[in-house]
C-alpha cells in the first residue's frame, strides 16, 4: 500500500540554476514551495535549468507532480541523485506535455532512501 505524502521543504533546502532577471522577490525559489497558484519560479532563458533539493531525512519517491506555464515546458525532465563521490546519476526521466495543467509522472520502480541530494533538470525548454 502506498501513501501520497508531499515532501515538506523549506527555502534553505532548495537551489535553482537561475532566476529571471535576478528578481528573487517575484520569481525566486521560494515560489516553488509557497502553495500559491499566483506565483512561480522563473528561470533565465536557456537549457538546462534545474532545481536541486537536499532532503533533511531519507525519502521514498515513486512519482512527481509538475505544472509548467503553457508555452514554457521542458521537452525532457531528468531526475538525478548525487553519488558519494560527488557525481550525478540519472535515475528517471519523462517528457512533459506543453500545457499549464498539473502533470504527474509515476516511476516504474520506487527510489527508496534517497538522502544525499536530488537534482531536477529541465532540458530543451520550448
Amino acid at each position: 500500500m502506498t501513501s501520497n505524502i508531499e515532501i515538506q521543504l523549506n527555502e534553505t533546502q532548495l537551489r535553482v540554476s537561475s532566476v529571471l532577471n535576478k528578481d528573487n522577490r517575484n520569481y525566486g525559489k521560494k515560489n516553488l514551495i509557497d502553495d500559491s497558484e499566483e506565483t512561480c519560479w522563473n528561470s533565465e532563458a536557456g537549457s538546462p535549468q534545474w532545481i536541486q533539493i537536499t532532503p533533511t531525512k531519507s525519502i521514498s519517491l515513486d512519482s512527481i507532480a509538475l505544472k509548467f506555464q503553457g508555452g514554457f515546458a521542458a521537452k525532457r525532465f531528468v531526475i538525478e541523485t548525487r553519488q558519494e563521490d560527488g557525481t550525478f546519476t540519472s535515475i528517471a526521466e519523462f517528457f512533459p506535455d506543453d500545457h499549464g495543467k498539473q502533470q504527474i509522472s509515476f516511476f516504474s520502480f520506487n527510489f527508496i532512501d534517497i538522502y544525499l541530494l536530488l537534482k531536477f533538470k529541465f532540458l530543451n525548454i520550448r
